[in-house]
């Protein structure tokens, strides 16, 4: 029994090794010479950061221009540099009336009482060259006649007196150094010549009364001083009332404003700060009663005040005369509601403005001023 199974196994182990002997080789791959590479896996570039660079740029600092000019600069070529005052400054609160009258001195009849009118009866008559009232007390008498009470001396006829109407005529500012001289022209209609001579062709260019021309020179022909105002544009200095935009400060004066008066040229000039800020046309004394020149301050101002003078047919009386500044004893620089002669000499004494040019002063002044009066010719 035991042969048997050793002869089985022995049997079967030879089967299975005939089989292993009969199956086909594997095939072998030889490996190539050239071995070609993989390519190589790509690089990630990584996405960029969103985060911003910030750049810290700094702000600029802002540094003002300071200069030592307290005014720009005006070209000569240009319009002058000046502003006209407010024409409203030149509003009255009263009305005034002047005494009808051709020429010379007047007989006015005055009255104690309103109705001393109704039999004529006089008070007393008053002799004048000059009478302007406001009429501010008025009545009528049973006879219908209008009546108003003079300051002083009791109640007069109104009939005898007509509206007076003020001169319009206005100064100017000045807000920047003018370049040139400059000047108005006080002659009643002014057509200028080619060149400096009365007998020189005219030029194609006219000028009215208050207007405002730049001065560029000066010329002397024969005993006559010309100015050129324009282009082949000259005039004789008669014409004109010139303002030296660089007349010097006086020496008397230590103060950083004042005011200048020209007698020659009849115009005022007022300085603030050392600048030249405004300037007009004034009258100032005529014939023996002339502004005497100097150095002054105003010592006394009122809105209004009655001024009269003189005595006989020189006798004047002027009502409710408004901004007024005394500097010289009974002469003051104030507004003039009678007459239209600014840029002529007219007055006794006084420095007469225009209305609006009066009031613009009054308010400036801080009511001590230095007052230079000069005449420029000297």
């Amino acid at each position: 029994m035991r042969k048997t199974i050793i002869l089985i196994l022995i049997l079967m182990f030879l089967i299975t090794a005939c089989s292993l002997s009969s199956a086909e080789e594997p095939t072998v791959v030889p490996i190539a010479d050239t071995v070609t590479p993989i390519p190589p896996t790509a690089t990630e570039t990584p996405t960029p950061s969103m985060t911003p660079t910030i750049t810290e740029t700094p702000l600029p600092t802002f540094t003002p221009t300071v200069t030592n000019t307290p005014y720009p600069t005006d070209s000569p070529e240009g319009e002058l540099p000046l502003i006209p005052i407010d024409s409203e400054l030149g509003d009255l609160e009263y009305t005034y009336f002047r005494l009808q009258k051709e020429s010379g001195s007047y007989t006015l009849p005055v009255f104690a009482t309103v109705e001393d009118v109704v039999d004529y009866n006089v008070h007393h008559e008053l002799e004048t060259s000059s009478l302007f009232i406001n009429c501010e007390t008025e009545a009528i008498a049973s006879n219908d006649i209008a009546m108003c009470y003079l300051e002083g001396h009791g109640w007069v006829q109104k009939y005898r007196f007509s509206p007076a109407t003020p001169d319009d005529f206005q100064g100017v500012k000045v807000n920047t150094q003018p370049a040139t001289d400059f000047a108005w022209v006080v002659q009643r209609g002014l057509t200028p010549y080619k060149k400096a001579g009365f007998y020189e062709a005219l030029a194609n260019n006219y000028y009215e009364r208050y207007d405002i021309v730049r001065v560029y020179e000066a010329l002397l022909v024969g005993k006559t001083t010309w100015y050129r105002i324009g282009e082949n544009e000259w005039t004789p200095a008669t014409t004109l009332s010139v303002v030296d935009v660089d007349q010097p400060k006086p020496a008397q004066i230590a103060t950083s404003h004042w005011i200048m008066v020209d007698i020659w040229e009849q115009v005022l000039t007022v300085y603030d700060n050392n600048q030249l800020v405004f300037a007009t046309l004034v009258s100032t004394g005529d014939g023996y009663k002339l502004t005497d020149t100097g150095l002054y301050s105003v010592y006394l101002s009122f809105e209004t005040t009655t001024m009269s003078g003189g005595a006989g047919e020189e006798y004047y009386l002027l009502e409710r005369v408004p901004w007024t500044m005394y500097f010289d004893g009974g002469n003051a620089l104030h507004g003039a509601y009678w007459h239209s002669s600014f840029g002529y000499p007219r007055t006794h004494g006084c420095v007469n403005l225009a209305l609006a040019d009066a009031h613009w002063l009054f308010d400036w002044a801080t009511g001590s001023e230095y007052v230079y009066i000069y005449d420029s010719r000297e």
